[in-house]
């Protein structure tokens, strides 16, 4: 996570701040993805300054969902937090300095800041309220940041004001994924999950036309919990293959391919179609599916040792431990291969 501090009276400060170990923080898939907090003091008041804090998602495909980001920091001084507007501290706490109608917004030393839900009305700043939420920047740039403002009494000796220290974001983590694979020879699927996780990922090798071969992608949802969300958000998919496929077009799924050499594909849902993957009950399975098409280099191109399934998958940011190839299913034996060309959707 980067911290961004703007003073347009002093001058600009930047803090790197690591929240993870060197294995979790760096992903060849997206090097530079990070989370960056900006603390911008934008203008001094008689009494103190009014600031304007943002959230900003750089992860191309990780999004913070529910119940969301919470911020946290420690005062330099004995700054309290007269007012504020798209989010809301926490706890109030001891501010017996004050009385009549003027008492701050918050008066603790190391306040937690939350974001305020889409629905309220009142106290609204711009770009604000997404109930904590942060979309992936690949995926809705315009919905991955947030903002809030607020105005920053009792300084103190200096009257210029201090960024607040030990800052401390805490996000959600999306559900890993258990990656299993089938028995059987004669159905090319691979599952990403045993149902210890509410989430499986089947990849279907369909069709085989002469310059393009097709493949069909099954997200399952298996949340039984009534206690849970009803809704559960597809967020990302990520799935990575072990050669260069140039993917063509998907049916149903949004998607853009990543990496130097495309090897790399992202889907994700369509807004107000598919972008929730309902959960399972007793009478309906929460699915979503697409077709992909993939062109083909028939100098490369089989069918044999498990080259048409992807090495990796990620869902919603999460790495899937894939098995050993050589436990990938294997083409049938007499099985025929037909070259037929590609017809239209």
């Amino acid at each position: 996570m980067v911290l961004i501090i703007h003073h347009h009276v002093l001058k600009l400060i930047s803090i790197l701040i690591t929240l993870c170990t060197l294995s979790d923080c760096y992903d060849p898939l997206d090097p530079n993805g990070n989370i960056s907090v900006t603390f911008d003091i934008y203008q001094s008041t008689d009494n103190g300054y009014l600031a304007r804090v943002t959230v900003q998602n750089n992860y191309l495909y990780r999004h913070v969902d529910k119940p969301g980001w919470k911020l946290g920091w420690t005062w330099a001084n004995n700054e309290v937090i007269w007012s504020m507007n798209g989010a809301f501290a926490t706890d109030r706490g001891n501010c017996l300095g004050y009385s009549g109608s003027q008492i701050p917004h918050s008066c603790k030393k190391d306040p937690t800041i939350v974001d305020l839900t889409p629905q309220v009305s009142q106290n609204r700043s711009e770009n604000c309220c997404r109930g904590g939420l942060l979309s992936a920047w690949a995926i809705d740039p315009l919905n991955s940041f947030s903002s809030f403002e607020l105005e920053v009494r009792n300084l103190g000796e200096n009257p210029l004001g201090q960024p607040p220290t030990n800052l401390t974001l805490m996000a959600p983590r999306p559900w890993p994924g258990d990656p299993s694979l089938p028995q059987s020879n004669e159905d090319n699927i691979i599952e990403c999950s045993d149902h210890m996780c509410p989430i499986r990922v089947h990849w279907h090798f369909k069709n085989n036309y002469m310059d393009h071969w097709r493949v069909k992608l099954t997200i399952s949802n298996y949340n039984y919990k009534e206690k849970l969300l009803r809704l559960e958000r597809i967020g990302s998919t990520i799935l990575v293959s072990a050669k260069k496929q140039q993917l063509t077009a998907s049916t149903a799924l949004n998607f853009q391919p990543l990496g130097s050499k495309m090897e790399f594909a992202l889907f994700w849902g369509i807004d107000f179609y598919n972008s929730e993957l309902l959960h399972s009950d007793k009478g309906r399975q929460g699915v979503v599916t697409t077709e992909i098409l993939l062109e083909k280099d028939p100098n490369s191109f089989t069918l044999r040792n498990g080259w048409a399934f992807p090495r990796r998958i990620y869902f919603n940011g999460e790495d899937c431990e894939m098995p050993l190839p050589d436990t990938f299913p294997m083409l049938p034996n007499g099985f025929v291969v037909s070259s037929t060309h590609l017809p239209q959707f």
